[in-house]
């Protein structure tokens, strides 16, 4: 590794805040994850807003190994999506 990477490798996480606790819980759940780092965190991050977020559970390797250890699941529940609420003089299409 260059000295770039090494420094990376070794760089202690920050506090963490709700993203990267929510992204860990959905990884590891209650198990504790000593000497994540910074490289860790930002990896939890991407998980969050390219997997977990978007809720793109299927395609997330991290639920296809946990799937595959733990064996079959029921289906998922469906969460509907909550529509944006907007009033009547913001809504498209309105004359102003």
């Amino acid at each position: 590794l260059d000295a770039a990477a090494l420094a990376w490798e070794r760089l202690p996480a920050a506090d963490a805040d709700a993203v990267t606790r929510r992204a860990l819980r959905q990884v590891a759940g209650d198990a504790r994850v000593p000497g994540l780092g910074a490289r860790g965190q930002q990896g939890l991050l991407q998980l969050d807003a390219t997997l977990c977020s978007p809720r793109r559970c299927y395609e997330c390797s991290v639920a296809h190994r946990v799937l595959a250890e733990d064996g079959p699941h029921p289906p998922p529940v469906a969460i509907p999506a909550t529509p944006p609420t907007r009033s009547a003089a913001n809504a498209p299409g309105r004359a102003r």
